[in-house]
């Protein structure tokens, strides 16, 4: 059967849940973030990405999105808890879109996914970072209607994790 061909490359655009056979498309993309972000390209994998988000006590939540058939982006998500609202919330991680597949519509779709996502688990916020020089996806938000909160996000990792750590008296 011949399916009518899209009438703009958005309509060619699908988010679903990911499932476990797109682990391994899952990683290649993480690992293009990482890249991008000059942060080893390696360390996600297949396997580790099933362990996290497939197992019976997984963390977190991946949406894929395809472009034409093909892996196109993904979004990550996690529930958190929003003390300003007292509440649960989602905490989106990352919103990737392979960079030969930006500007249709790939990112928005997913962003819509989650805010859906969100609200059909009758949560009231959804949270998300994005770097100060990330200019095109800060302008992507906006447009959107988020609310820039003039928040830092910080990060402890590796020796001065390990130095805190070392000093908790309990």
């Amino acid at each position: 059967m011949n399916r009518p061909a899209p009438k703009n490359n958005e309509d060619a655009v699908a988010v679903r849940r990911a499932e476990p056979r797109d682990t391994q498309a899952l990683a290649d993309m993480a690992n293009a973030l990482n890249l991008a972000h000059g942060k080893p390209a390696t360390l996600y994998t297949a396997e580790l990405i099933h362990d996290e988000a497939f197992s019976e006590d997984r963390i977190c939540h991946f949406l894929i999105a395809e472009h034409t058939g093909r892996p196109a982006g993904y979004a990550l998500y996690h529930w958190m808890f929003n003390s300003d609202l007292a509440r649960r919330g989602i905490w989106l991680t990352d919103l990737f879109v392979m960079p030969d597949k930006r500007r249709f519509g790939v990112g928005r779709k997913l962003f819509s996914a989650v805010a859906a996502e969100t609200v059909n688990s009758g949560l009231p916020s959804l949270w998300w970072g994005v770097m100060s020089d990330n200019l095109p996806a800060r302008a992507f938000f906006t447009a959107l209607g988020a609310r820039d909160e003039e928040a830092r996000i910080l990060e402890l990792d590796g020796l001065a994790l390990q130095a805190l750590a070392s000093e908790a008296t309990w």
